[in-house]
């Protein structure tokens, strides 16, 4: 997704617009610095601080694999091994 700028949102791939590399809320959106308290999670590398949208509400972005991510490494590991069979 892009920044018009008009601030709308625009899917990405749009060639006939080109991206607006000095539109403020792009920037801002760009600069995006990962939470304090987000820097010790082990699941950082996975959900790079949450969503920055929900950051910037000053809401709690941590994502739902937070809380279950042994289990989904289990099906993922599960899942490769039965696709590196085929």
């Amino acid at each position: 997704m892009r920044l018009s700028k008009f601030n709308e949102i625009i899917k990405c791939g749009d060639v006939l617009h080109p991206l607006d590399c000095e539109n403020e809320k792009f920037v801002e959106w760009i600069s995006y610095e990962i939470p304090d308290e987000c820097k010790e999670c082990k699941i950082l590398p996975i959900c790079m601080g949450g969503c920055p949208v929900l950051r910037r509400k000053e809401k709690k972005a941590c994502p739902a694999v937070k809380y279950n991510y042994q289990k989904l490494l289990q099906l993922v590991n599960e899942w490769s091994k039965k696709e590196y069979e085929k």
